[in-house]
């Protein structure tokens, strides 16, 4: 029985989804159909809000320890029901970090994402407003490790590398982390 210990000294955390998160992909029969993050494989294909359906060029399955002291990296929680931006038909599960894709926001939440962000930012018309400071999404305070996927979509050298996908029936920005991350180095390598 052998001992490991692991020295962390800085972690990035992808924007993933929790096992179990249902993302609105083309089937075999070319219907729409939300389907299991966990059950998606390289090159099926997602539906984004202007960008028609992408193929998934690459699904990386990671394990995220919620830290609830750390608001962007903590788990936020959105419960299912219809809100004025989207219908929510199963509860969703993101990083902090991670983007909802809204049509407004309040002068409030302009204000934080301007505190954290530096700006307001906009993805296809849409304002990025991020989980942890979304007023419908609660902060998961139980320490726990999550099963969760980041999904990587095939795109052009001069196409953009961020897209709208529905989650849960959520309008959700998927980002391929880009520039000198560790992210491009080791997708370069496969």
């Amino acid at each position: 029985n052998e001992n490991y210990k692991i020295h962390v000294s800085s972690v990035i955390i992808p924007h993933c989804f929790k096992k179990g998160t249902k993302i609105l992909c083309l089937n075999r029969d070319n219907k729409e159909e939300y389907v299991s993050v966990e059950d998606i494989k390289k090159g099926d294909l997602i539906k984004t809000y202007l960008n028609g359906f992408r193929s998934i060029e690459r699904i990386d399955k990671n394990y995220i320890i919620n830290k609830p002291e750390d608001s962007k990296n903590s788990m936020y929680k959105i419960l299912k029901c219809d809100h004025r931006f989207g219908q929510v038909f199963k509860n969703l599960t993101l990083v902090g970090d991670h983007a909802v894709l809204v049509e407004k926001i309040t002068d409030e939440q302009t204000q934080k994402e301007k505190s954290y962000y530096g700006n307001v930012f906009e993805l296809d018309g849409k304002i990025c407003n991020h989980s942890f400071l979304h007023e419908k999404f609660q902060k998961v305070t139980e320490k726990r490790i999550y099963e969760c996927y980041q999904i990587i979509l095939q795109y052009d050298d001069n196409d953009k590398k961020e897209f709208g996908i529905w989650a849960n029936g959520l309008l959700i920005k998927l980002s391929y982390p880009s520039g000198n991350s560790i992210y491009d180095e080791e997708y370069k390598k496969q």
